[in-house]
Parts: C-alpha cells; sequence; structure tokens
C-alpha cells in the first residue's frame, strides 16, 4: 500500500473536534492500528532495508497488538510495494545533522 492509498484510508476516520477525541467503533480502531504498522514498516524499510524485520523493536507493540499472522501479512505486502519504489537516501538533513530518507512510490 502506497503513501497516497494509506492517506486516502486515514481520512475516512474520524477526527478530533473543539479539543475533543474521536470515538473509534472496533473496525476503526482496528484501520488505524494497521496504517500505524504500515507506515512504521515503511520507515523500517527506509532506513534499515529487510533485514530481520520481524526483530525490529518498533514493530513490538504491532505484534502485541495485531498479531503475528498479520503484521508478518502487512511486513510481506509492503517489502513488495517498497520494492517497486524508489528509496533515495540523505534527502533532508535537519538543524541539529540528522539526515532523512525518503521513498518515492511508484504511483506519484
Amino acid at each position: 500500500m502506497t503513501d497516497k492509498e494509506m492517506k486516502k484510508l486515514q481520512e475516512t476516520l474520524p477526527k478530533w473536534k473543539n479539543g475533543e477525541p474521536p470515538v473509534l467503533t472496533f473496525e476503526q480502531t482496528v484501520l488505524q492500528e494497521t496504517l500505524d504498522c504500515r507506515d512504521m514498516i515503511n520507515s523500517i524499510l527506509c532506513y534499515q532495508g529487510m533485514n530481520n524485520i520481524t526483530e525490529n523493536r518498533y514493530l513490538k507493540k504491532y505484534f502485541d497488538s495485531l498479531g503475528t499472522i498479520i503484521v508478518s501479512q502487512l511486513i510481506n505486502e509492503q517489502i513488495q510495494d517498497v520494492s517497486k519504489s524508489q528509496i533515495v537516501k540523505n534527502v533532508y538533513t535537519d538543524s541539529e545533522g540528522c539526515s532523512y530518507n525518503n521513498i518515492i512510490w511508484y504511483d506519484e
């Protein structure tokens, strides 16, 4: 799933109103967690590559909340989509000297 596809689904979820957080249904909560997991997988692929991705500490929370089968499936899907895209390294360097990578998706 590309960044555009994830943003399109994210926009279907309720937003904060008047300083109050949205009340999500179970399905919306699962969708939000799945989109967050995909975003984290993309970040890991962008910086770390495919090496030992399932052992990355940032995915532990998703393994706990979504389960091993779903997260493994999301990892495989994102690997396929990212492999069709281009990862550009050192796109931006902030004032503290941290450099950032970026994925240029095939649908951009």
